[in-house]
């Protein structure tokens, strides 16, 4: 930021006294003073200017400009004369308002505008140049007043005349000021390259490169790589990389899996396996008391100690030996002074007579431990207090089992361990204990006392019957019709599992065959109870060789049941049915008591009190449903199932025939005729 400093004298003085006479001068001299923005003069040198004439103060378009390409400066003093590249005209000057000369100093803003006073209005004089004068005009033509604002050269300072900065009387003292030059190089370059005497600096100082530090830390090398199946462990002292095999176990310590799992998982456990009952310590005996501990196989023992609680009249005369499953002796107590009962921790806090315990840590310690207590003073020759407890606690760093603390998540499913019979013992120490059963498909849990078994073989199963139809109905209602192994008592009954026939479609399922009657097959004894054969799917079960009947005399073999189908077929198609409700605490022998049910029935028969259902007879009737049995010609009911040889005479010749009543008249049989027929099935639910 340039500002300008001009002087009244310089202004005064811009007409250049040589022009010649007959023409107004066309230049004006001017001296002005740059200062910088701090109020000090300017670097001597050579400055770009533009100056330029206006009718006004501020704005307006300049009636004149003259550009300087380099104004030189000596301590912010400069000598100029306007007008030399573009003459100046009286008209510029014309107007109330005079003319006002502005400096731009490039390419700084330009300069507030100076107002021209007095001697530059003598361009004026130009427009006398047209008159004609006879004589000249002398000072004493002129009035005083015109010539009062003018000072004669005579009075002038030299400066004014001279514009000469050196003429200047009473100046800035400039002498704390440096000349340009006598600067030194560096002051005007500022390049480090021309201090003199510049101190020495490390070649990265100059270069700027990563490469010129000195003790550059070693990074990998570029392109290098660790080949497959190997993972970077660290750098060498030259770069290269030190490479380990992936997922090295022996890259991780043992116990790492809580490390590596968040804590969630661990492989470090602590099994306590404890004495399973008092042990009595004979008087005087010296083959003494030996209670055993079975320490299952658990993992490598880390930490190992055994806990004891003795009782003993006189602890002074017992000794205490632990016989590990190695078979080497540890004497933990021999015969010293201590208040009964003795309790002790082995080997720390308490220390062992002999032996080295810590001879197991790296080992696992399966097997047999065995405590024996030998008292050689004498009580009573009997009984002189006992092993009260003692315990083996292993800390081990498994490789048999993992413990997870958080829930356990399995996307990809979970395999049980699979064996033939229990593989551990159940018992307090393996509480939860969860195997399948190869043997049987079953899946057991120990409750801490036995294994609880829990089938998993599908419902009706070998390993796993159902009680009856009905239950295998509720307990897989998609389980079609077909041969399904039953067991009416449960598990725990005496009998035993056996198959039959199930039908799971007709009204609702869940029907367990109680009966079969085929033609040529003869009577059969309904006191007997007799297990469905085998091969007892439907078609199996309509075949006229194969008959049978799971009702015992009386009552109805599946407990529970309280309804009655019986179903004649045609081949394989059902043309007949009828449904009666069972009232199992109202039995005899021969007769079922029960009310017909429209919705079980392909029927319709009027309601009657009682309906017998009869099951064989001597007269050759396999199975009946009558409203009265009064003999022939006089018994009428709804069904019945005849081989022939009875007492009536529709009864006689066939080896199967049935017959049913009308739904209203209850007229006997003989009146309706036999029907075509070849199985007929009585279920139960």
């Amino acid at each position: 930021m340039f500002q300008r400093t001009m002087t009244a004298a310089g202004i005064a003085a811009w007409l250049a006294i040589a022009a010649p006479a007959a023409a107004a001068p066309t230049t004006m001299a001017l001296t002005g003073r740059l200062t910088a923005a701090g109020g000090g003069p300017v670097s001597d040198g050579k400055y770009p200017v533009t100056f330029s004439l206006f009718k006004a103060a501020a704005g307006g378009t300049a009636v004149w400009t003259e550009p300087v390409a380099a104004i030189a400066t000596e301590g912010g003093v400069f000598h100029h004369v306007v007008g030399a590249a573009t003459p100046l005209t009286p008209a510029m000057f014309a107007g109330p308002d005079g003319a006002w000369l502005e400096v731009k100093v490039e390419p700084e803003p330009a300069m507030p505008r100076l107002a021209l006073r007095a001697t530059p209005f003598s361009v004026r004089a130009a427009v006398s140049e047209g008159l004609e004068c006879s004589g000249c005009v002398g000072p004493g033509h002129l009035d005083p007043a015109v010539l009062q604002p003018y000072a004669k050269t005579s009075v002038l300072a030299k400066v004014a005349t001279s514009g000469a900065y050196a003429d200047l009387s009473g100046g800035p003292d400039f002498s704390a000021y440096a000349k340009v030059g006598e600067l030194a190089k560096v002051a005007q370059s500022g390049a480090f390259a021309d201090l003199i005497g510049a101190p020495k600096l490390a070649e990265v100082a100059t270069t700027g490169n990563f490469q010129d530090l000195n003790n550059l830390p070693k990074f990998a090398k570029v392109g290098s790589a660790c080949g497959t199946g190997l993972v970077v462990k660290g750098l060498a002292v030259d770069g290269s990389l030190q490479c380990v095999a992936a997922l090295d176990p022996t890259a991780l310590p043992p116990d790492a899996l809580d490390e590596v799992s968040n804590k969630l998982l661990t492989n470090q456990f602590v099994d306590t396996f404890s004495a399973a009952a008092p042990t009595p310590i004979p008087d005087q005996n010296p083959n003494g008391a030996t209670s055993t501990i079975a320490v299952g196989d658990i993992g490598v023992a880390q930490k190992l100690t055994v806990t004891i609680d003795v009782e003993n009249s006189n602890l002074e005369t017992i000794k205490i030996t632990l016989v590990d499953p190695a078979g080497a002796s540890h004497v933990l107590w021999d015969k010293a002074k201590a208040p009964s009962p003795l309790k002790k921790t082995f080997p720390l806090p308490d220390q062992l007579v002999s032996g080295d315990l810590g001879a197991w840590v790296g080992k696992n310690p399966m097997g047999d431990w065995k405590l024996t207590v030998i008292d050689s003073g004498f009580l009573n020759n009997g009984v002189d207090g006992k092993i009260a407890a003692w315990s083996v606690a292993v800390s081990t760093l498994s490789n048999k089992k993992v413990s997870a603390d958080g829930l356990l998540v399995t996307n990809g499913g979970l395999k049980l361990q699979l064996a033939a019979a229990h593989p551990v013992a159940c018992n307090p120490a393996n509480l939860a204990y969860v195997y399948y059963n190869t043997a049987n498909d079953t899946l057991y849990i120990c409750n801490g006392k036995a294994f609880f078994p829990i089938p998993i073989a599908g419902f009706g199963t070998a390993g796993n019957a159902t009680l009856n139809c009905k239950d295998l109905k509720t307990k897989d209602p998609a389980a079609p019709s077909g041969t399904y192994w039953i067991d009416p008592d449960g598990p725990s009954g005496p009998a035993t599992p056996f198959q039959n026939y199930c039908d799971q479609s007709q009204f609702g399922g869940g029907w367990t065959m109680a009966l079969k009657y085929s033609a040529g097959l003869g009577n059969f004894d309904p006191q007997a109870l007799v297990k469905a054969k085998s091969g007892m799917d439907l078609v199996g079960q309509l075949n006229p060789a194969k008959s049978g009947n799971i009702l015992s005399a009386g009552t109805i073999a599946l407990p529970g049941a309280t309804e009655l189908l019986a179903v004649v077929y045609k081949g394989s198609v059902a043309v007949y049915t009828i449904g009666f409700s069972l009232v199992p605490g109202d039995l005899n022998a021969t007769w079922v008591k029960g009310k017909f049910i429209k919705s079980l029935s392909s029927v319709d028969i009027a309601d009657y009190d009682p309906s017998l259902v009869s099951l064989g007879s001597n007269s050759g009737r396999q199975f009946y449903v009558t409203h009265n049995h009064g003999g022939c010609p006089n018994d009428a009911g709804s069904l019945v199932v005849a081989t022939g040889g009875g007492g009536c005479g529709w009864e006689g010749g066939a080896q199967f025939i049935w017959y049913h009543a009308g739904p209203s008249n209850w007229a006997n049989f003989t009146s309706e005729g036999k029907k075509d027929g070849e199985t007929l099935i009585v279920y139960v639910r």
